[in-house]
């Protein structure tokens, strides 16, 4: 099962020798499968939205909080369909996502976790890039979300659940480059920094 792996990777590495375009390393990350697109949108499992906030942890983290939300959509775009029905994740997880109760952990700590596994961090948005904010005095853990958009004014779109620590989910728009206020869910305003780099899981 190996050898198809190592031939696909070498002949990856070659043609994008000959375009000038960097590879980054994997070790973080799981391989996405061909075919996998940018899923925009609130799919998160109804199994996991109805309990209540951290009632369950899986390899994703605790449900409804940013960071289960942000695997879930790692493996969504890496090409993953199942659906979970109960607390349990798909089974096939290891092949599509990432692990964040035994590695990626707090959202704050992704970009240093990320940067120190393989996986590219930089200050350009994607679509389909986790959207990282450092733990701060405006995120106190810091926030992990996915950009939805990025718009031609430089403007992006961000989802995200628990933004403001009520296990939901939201939207973002946010000027390039600039703070934004959030309103979302009936929320009074709140001003959100723009996030602190980008990482872009599987190449996103």
């Amino acid at each position: 099962m190996q050898h198809p792996l190592i031939s696909r990777t070498l002949i990856i590495s070659w043609i994008a020798g000959l375009f000038g375009v960097a590879t980054t390393a994997t070790t973080a990350q799981a391989r996405p499968a061909a075919g996998g697109g940018v899923i925009a949108g609130d799919d998160y499992p109804a199994a996991w939205k109805r309990a209540g906030k951290d009632a369950f942890a899986t390899a994703f983290g605790l449900n409804r909080e940013c960071v289960s939300f942000a695997a879930w959509k790692v493996y969504r775009d890496a090409g993953g369909r199942a659906v979970p029905t109960g607390t349990a994740p798909p089974a096939d997880w290891p092949r599509f996502s990432i692990n964040v109760d035994r590695g990626w952990g707090n959202a704050g700590a992704w970009g240093r976790y990320a940067a120190t596994h393989g996986v590219r961090v930089d200050g350009n948005p994607t679509v389909g890039a986790i959207a990282h904010w450092i733990a701060s005095g405006a995120m106190k853990v810091g926030h992990v979300g996915v950009v939805k958009a990025v718009n031609r004014d430089g403007s992006i779109d961000i989802e995200q659940y628990n933004l403001r620590e009520d296990g939901r989910y939201s939207v973002l728009h946010m000027a390039r480059r600039a703070s934004a206020s959030d309103r979302s869910n009936g929320h009074p305003a709140w001003a959100v920094p723009w996030p602190s780099d980008f990482i872009h899981i599987h190449g996103r």
